[in-house]
């Protein structure tokens, strides 16, 4: 007797915490649906309201996300260029200058939509600027992109 109250405790234990999980995400998936639904009746009455005004309204939040984005760009730019400088004062590349240069160009590549050769390209003048470095891409001359 004790064998089956054991087993079926165990047994209903596990199934409702199944169905809590279930629960859980359908709650989930019902509170995101019900912001979607949200913003999207908020922006039909904007809209409706002002037509003028609202693309105005999408028009300045759009260009500052576009400020937003080149200030980001410039900043690691200007990162890129801090970080030679600071070899070239220390005498040294290190391979932590090799890993913030990598960032940075992975920063420039996935948040900024640069092109790989874009990437490259200005990475490689930053860095055999005055510098006697070498800039050399991987996988096919080594696996330390800079030496």
């Amino acid at each position: 007797m004790k064998k089956r109250l054991f087993d079926f405790v165990a047994w209903s234990t596990a199934t409702s915490i199944w169905f809590t999980d279930i629960g859980v995400q359908a709650f989930l998936w019902l509170a995101g649906l019900s912001k979607v639904l949200l913003a999207k009746g908020g922006i039909f009455l904007l809209n409706l309201i002002d037509a003028d005004l609202f693309a105005e309204k999408v028009a300045e939040e759009e260009a500052q996300k576009e400020l937003e984005r080149m200030n980001s760009e410039l900043e690691l730019m200007s990162n890129a260029t801090k970080l030679k400088e600071h070899a070239l004062e220390t005498g040294d590349w290190t391979d932590q200058h090799t890993i913030a240069i990598e960032a940075i160009g992975n920063a420039l590549l996935n948040e900024c939509d640069w092109e790989e050769e874009d990437v490259h390209r200005y990475l490689r003048e930053v860095v055999e600027t005055d510098t006697g470095l070498s800039y050399g891409i991987g996988a096919e001359e080594d696996d330390d992109p800079l030496y």
